[in-house]
């Protein structure tokens, strides 16, 4: 897992070395049988305007790669504490 600062975005990436998947197969979502997962992280991502990149083959693992944008606060004072 890596995460990073990239000036106007911040990346996670998450890799595994599992069995992986074909993502062309993926099922549809089901409330009986699951499968929400990347499905539903595509839609948090897509909400505050980041990315979902999968990257599978069966026998060779998972890369997850998010990217959310992001922006500085206008005032960089840190707050005065009371």
């Amino acid at each position: 897992m890596n995460l990073s600062y990239l000036g106007d975005h911040v990346a996670l990436d998450v890799v595994d070395d599992g069995a992986g998947f074909d993502t062309g197969q993926l099922p549809a979502p089901d409330p009986q049988s699951g499968g929400f997962g990347l499905a539903a992280m595509r839609a948090r991502m897509r909400a505050v305007d980041g990315t979902l990149t999968v990257e599978s083959a069966a026998g060779h693992g998972t890369t997850l790669a998010a990217r959310l944008p992001f922006s500085p606060p206008l005032n960089s004072e840190p707050e005065a504490h009371r």
